[in-house]
């Protein structure tokens, strides 16, 4: 699999899971015990061996979202972290991809220059 392919799935899962909170199709939030969940996410195999791209991919990320607080549903309630903009989680993709950090110019000169202009 490619990048551009898993990005795509990536992407997909993410805009199903906002469709399904925003129309309280899903609960707001669904929490079975710790261990079942480990098991469940098949984080033991993934560690393991990897490959995390493709199916696989889908497969886990349709997991994860489902054990995920909906914090975009109508219904949430949420306390101390607000419902995500959805152009902050873009921002976090890109930031998460380059990880170039602003605190250190060298390392992340646009981003540093970002940070800067909104500060001032």
């Amino acid at each position: 699999m490619s990048f551009v392919s898993d990005a795509r799935i990536v992407a997909e899962a993410l805009s199903g899971y906002l469709d399904e909170s925003v129309s309280r199709e899903k609960p707001v939030v669904r929490q079975p015990p710790l261990g079942q969940l480990i098991a469940d996410l098949g984080l033991a195999q993934h560690v393991a061996t990897g490959g995390l791209s493709g199916d696989s991919l889908s497969r886990f990320l349709q997991d994860y979202l489902s054990t995920t607080t909906r914090l975009h549903h109508p219904g949430c309630l949420a306390h101390q972290v607000s419902v995500p903009h959805l152009a902050g989680a873009l921002g976090t993709f890109i930031d998460g991809f380059t990880n170039n950090p602003m605190a250190i110019y060298e390392m992340g000169p646009g981003a540093a220059s970002i940070e800067y202009f909104i500060i001032n």
